[in-house]
């Protein structure tokens, strides 16, 4: 499994509009800058990191553990989460698994984050999926004020 440092955002419902075109919100772009990258697009799958050695590109420096979970695997692709949340307030599974999709796919990790390629699933921090015995008695995301991030592992 892959841990990624840093509370997920919703890319999905933070987006502002301006007179010059649609743009992440502050949190979006915080959390992005906080991973070493300025900008991405995950439709032309262009990545603009930094040039100082000090903000490392995160995703990237984590190619080798994502090209190692995928040997062996065709898609589509399940990946799981477990989101560490830095409070109890509740979010949207769904939007919390774009901006993360949208990453490895602008990173070249995964072809595209549609169902031909991806399909989202939430997991236990033990990495395991849910089944009918597990289903209402695990934790599908933890609350966790110092080390908040998202585990990731394919399946």
């Amino acid at each position: 499994m892959i841990f990624i440092e840093g509370s997920v955002p919703s890319l999905k419902n933070s987006k502002v509009k301006t007179s010059r075109g649609i743009f992440h919100s502050p949190t979006v772009s915080k959390y992005i800058r906080s991973l070493g990258i300025q900008h991405f697009n995950s439709r032309k799958k262009e990545v603009k990191g930094y040039v100082d050695p000090n903000r490392p590109n995160v995703i990237e420096g984590l190619r080798k553990e994502f090209e190692a979970m995928l040997i062996g695997k065709d898609n589509p692709i399940f990946i799981g989460y477990h989101h560490v949340r830095k409070t109890r307030s509740l979010f949207d599974f769904s939007n919390s698994v774009e901006l993360i999709q949208d990453l490895l796919t602008s990173h070249n990790i995964i072809e595209d984050d549609n169902v031909k390629y991806v399909f989202p699933i939430p997991m236990t921090i033990n990495g395991e999926l849910p089944n009918e015995d597990n289903l209402r008695t695990e934790n599908w995301y933890t609350v966790d004020k110092e080390n908040s991030g998202v585990w990731i592992k394919f399946f």
